[in-house]
């Protein structure tokens, strides 16, 4: 589900939805806010999560951070806050993306 570093135009990840790396240094990264695709529904196969289109109106800052895991971004210091990570292309089961099951 995740990789260790941020590309340029990869996506970072969190049960919030995706975020298209526009720009990256060391230290920093732009974001964009895009849809999240779900699958359709089929019976008795589970549905994924995917990336969609831009949405145009969620461009961002902020810091690249580094724990065991590799980097991740995160607004704010509140637990609440979930770690966004560098996703790897895979799609994401459905049940994955809630704050309850979401990978730290």
């Amino acid at each position: 589900m995740f990789s260790p570093r941020f590309q340029l135009g990869g996506y970072a990840v969190s049960y919030q939805g995706f975020k298209k790396i526009i720009k990256r240094t060391d230290a920093m990264v732009d974001v964009d806010k895009v849809e999240t695709l779900l699958s359709p529904r089929v019976i008795g196969k589970p549905c994924f999560c995917t990336p969609g289109k831009s949405e145009g109106f969620g461009i961002g800052k902020t810091k690249i951070l580094q724990d065991e895991k590799g980097e991740y971004l995160q607004w704010g210091r509140a637990k609440h806050c979930p770690k966004w990570r560098p996703w790897n292309g895979e799609p994401i089961y459905y049940s994955v993306m809630s704050p309850d099951y979401w990978p730290r």
